[in-house]
């Protein structure tokens, strides 16, 4: 049960029934009581989170107070009829800094990080990690402001691997040197902070071979997995669109947005419906996106249809302190946390829509 409230909504209604009845002699002792009662049980709600329809409970004996109790059941009611959404944490990764995939005509890679930064601003997400690929920077020096702009805003950096290495492709020994080729950098730009997790590339955490000795290199070294709830594949949109732009192809392109847009509604309302599958509860989100430009243009639409959805914007490491995360077994890391843990737990999912969502090849192929 919520704790009695004293918002400025229940101390207005104090004063207009104060006010108003106050003036009436033939009212009824205890009406107001009831009154305040009623508005004050609808706006806590039952104890869950869910706010209690009790408009009936709310006398309205003065026909002089017929407006303003009117109003105030608005108020009262207002969540229960309007079918407000319940919250949802959800922590913000992004993978592949400072480079990912082409970018359209007259587009820099520091515009595509700059478009992240400000949505990121207007949207309230005050913490993003950014996953890197170090050998982005020995390719394309200039890249460097791009780290530096993500840390002036306060978004923190982790490892991704210097090369985006596969580690079910290449030997553990081979994996390690990977990872630990990008140390330098995020020593150099995250000073005292602390940088350690790592995001997997591919979310692949080595064949059943080499899985074991890669978890107990995670753990030697301190490194936390950044694990993931929510994706879409927007890694699959970064060329189509580049090259769709280039040929200023505008349905194309409005193609590409519509059916983006339908991933990200798709893939939020699957997740949390096998959230409360697997654990009876909404846990707290991970959502996966890549620093690409296509996915730089439309996150503002993006996090606006997260707003919608009821989306709380948490840190990773708030997330991840929720105990669902504290789940290991023999494939920990591997892929993407829901699935795995289903998996794991012999839970059976055939929701069908994973097959939409995973249906990539029609994306990667527009304006070839």
């Amino acid at each position: 049960m919520l704790a009695p409230i004293e918002t400025p909504l229940v101390i207005a209604i104090h004063g207009i029934f104060a006010l108003l009845s106050a003036r009436d002699d033939n009212r009824s002792p205890g009406l107001l009581d009831l009154r305040l009662a009623a508005v004050v049980k609808a706006r806590q709600g039952d104890g869950n989170g869910r706010p209690e329809p009790v408009c009936e409970e709310i006398p309205m004996t003065f026909s002089r107070l017929l407006a303003a109790s009117a109003a105030l059941m608005v108020m009262a009611c207002g969540p229960a009829l309007a079918g407000d959404k319940p919250k949802f944490q959800v922590s913000i990764t992004v993978d592949d800094l400072t480079v990912h995939g082409a970018l359209p005509p007259g587009t820099t890679r520091q515009q595509v990080g700059d478009n992240f930064l400000n949505a990121f601003k207007v949207h309230g997400v005050k913490e993003a990690w950014g996953f890197i690929n170090g050998k982005s920077l020995i390719e394309d020096p200039s890249t460097e402001t791009v780290l530096a702009s993500w840390r002036a805003a306060g978004h923190p950096l982790g490892n991704h691997g210097f090369t985006h290495m596969s580690a079910s492709q290449n030997t553990v020994a081979a994996f390690k040197g990977d990872i630990e080729g990008n140390e330098p950098i995020l020593k150099s730009y995250m000073g005292d902070a602390d940088w350690h997790w790592l995001r997997f590339p591919f979310l692949n955490a080595g064949s059943d071979a080499g899985h074991g000795e890669i978890m107990q290199f995670v753990k030697d070294t301190g490194y936390r997995i950044a694990d993931v709830t929510i994706t879409f594949n927007d890694w699959a949109y970064t060329d189509a669109y580049a090259r769709c732009a280039a040929r200023g192809d505008t349905a194309a392109v409005a193609s590409l947005r519509e059916k983006y847009m339908s991933d990200v509604v798709a893939s939020v309302k699957r997740a949390r419906g096998l959230s409360q599958k697997i654990y009876g509860r909404d846990i707290p989100h991970v959502l996966l996106i890549h620093v690409g430009a296509f996915t730089g243009e439309m996150l503002p639409e993006v996090l606006t249809a997260f707003d919608a959805e009821g989306a709380e914007y948490v840190t990773l490491e708030q997330a991840q302190s929720d105990p669902a995360y504290d789940f290991t077994g023999p494939k920990a890391a591997q892929g993407t946390m829901l699935e795995r843990v289903a998996q794991e737990k012999g839970i059976k999912i055939d929701d069908g829509s994973i097959a939409s969502l995973n249906d990539v090849g029609p994306i990667m192929g527009m304006c070839q």
